[in-house]
């Protein structure tokens, strides 16, 4: 197997902080060691650093306001890398027009979607090679971009350890059911959705407990995240079946979903994946989620977990008090679930598809 030298880039929006990042920062970290554990050397390239990793390094961003000095990230990038096989952006579009004929564009949502200077530029566009991490997603940009060539159009599921994720076997019966949801506490991913249910179902029983993870303040703090912050811990702190944990590292995420019974994503957009459902999932945890985005591609209702539309109250509250009152239930689901994912979602399976897609991009090139 010929090795491959692949050089990562970032979107400039975020620093990558190594103790605490999920989500594209996630995907791009996994994807860095699944590469390098087969043997092919890689660069990331990021816009900021907090902590230190063998391999990534900073490159100066000059902010997204500024029309001409945007580019100068993207610039630098290339000039740095220049020397590597392949350019490998996470939300990063530009490259297709500067650099297309080397370059992947991994696409993990509509967020940064927009391919600059479409219509002047398609013929570049073009040669460039895009990755999706869901069918949501890629249907999408095949409807914006329908003359992109479709063997240019990857779909490229993200994967989950499931060495590291996994279930507890010695769970104790005869307990308080232990609920969870991880990720940020905004509207859009159903922070106060999940908290009405928990406050209707605790009138009726209190043999559960909802154990929040995250932060508003990820990846940063402003006015509008500091008041969310503010307004979620009041409302749990007025329930007693509720316990906020606050942000956890990557490393600490697996041992703490061996002590749940419940994963809960009740996110009310359109999730273009849901990296959360997967490491939940692998944990062997049964887990209600909204049917919006790409979740569907992932959960098949009622038979890894259950669906359920968003904002629908009354539906979530029956289907916690369902999975509470089935330990039978719970078990087959989560076993379900996690044979789900090995099956479909492994890291194995990411760097694999992924290896393979770099090899389209060097034959096109004819470069072996």
């Amino acid at each position: 197997m010929n090795k491959i030298s692949v050089a990562m880039l970032q979107t400039p929006m975020f620093p990558l902080n190594l103790s605490c990042c999920a989500g594209v920062e996630r995907v791009e970290l996994d994807e860095m060691d699944g590469l390098v554990e087969n043997g092919h050397a890689v660069g990331l390239f990021v816009p900021g650093l907090y902590g230190v990793k063998e391999g990534v390094s900073s490159i100066k961003d000059w902010g997204w306001r500024n029309r001409l000095l945007k580019f100068a990230y993207y610039l630098d990038f290339g000039i740095r890398a220049r020397t590597f096989d392949v350019f490998h952006g996470h939300y990063t579009p530009i490259l297709g027009l500067l650099y297309p004929q080397k370059s992947l564009v991994h696409l993990h949502g509509q967020a940064v979607f927009m391919l600059p200077q479409y219509e002047r530029f398609k013929h570049r566009y073009h040669q460039a090679h895009y990755a999706f991490n869901s069918k949501f997603i890629k249907r999408a940009f095949e409807d914006k971009y329908h003359a992109v060539p479709k063997h240019h159009l990857h779909l490229l599921y993200n994967g989950i350890d499931c060495n590291k994720f996994y279930p507890d076997s010695d769970k104790k019966g005869n307990r308080i059911i232990n609920l969870c949801f991880c990720g940020r506490w905004t509207r859009e991913k159903g922070i106060f959705f999940l908290l009405d249910a928990v406050k209707k179902l605790e009138k009726k029983r209190k043999d559960f407990k909802l154990f929040i993870v995250g932060s508003a303040n990820i990846p940063v703090i402003s006015q509008n995240s500091i008041a969310i912050e503010k307004i979620v811990k009041e409302f749990a702190n007025d329930l007693s079946t509720v316990e906020i944990v606050g942000p956890l590292s990557h490393e600490e995420l697996p041992q703490f979903y061996r002590n749940m019974d419940i994963g809960i994503v009740p996110s009310l957009w359109d999730e273009p994946f849901g990296l959360v459902v997967l490491e939940m999932m692998a944990s062997g945890l049964p887990v209600i989620a909204t049917r919006v985005g790409a979740i569907p591609e992932i959960i098949q209702n009622d038979m890894m977990g259950c669906l359920v539309e968003p904002n629908d109250v009354q539906a979530l509250v029956e289907n916690i008090e369902s999975l509470i009152e089935k330990p039978d239930k719970r078990l087959s689901l989560g076993i379900a679930g996690r044979n789900r994912i090995k099956q479909a979602f492994s890291c194995g399976q990411h760097i694999e598809s992924l290896i393979d897609i770099y090899r389209q991009i060097l034959r096109g090139r004819k470069v072996t």
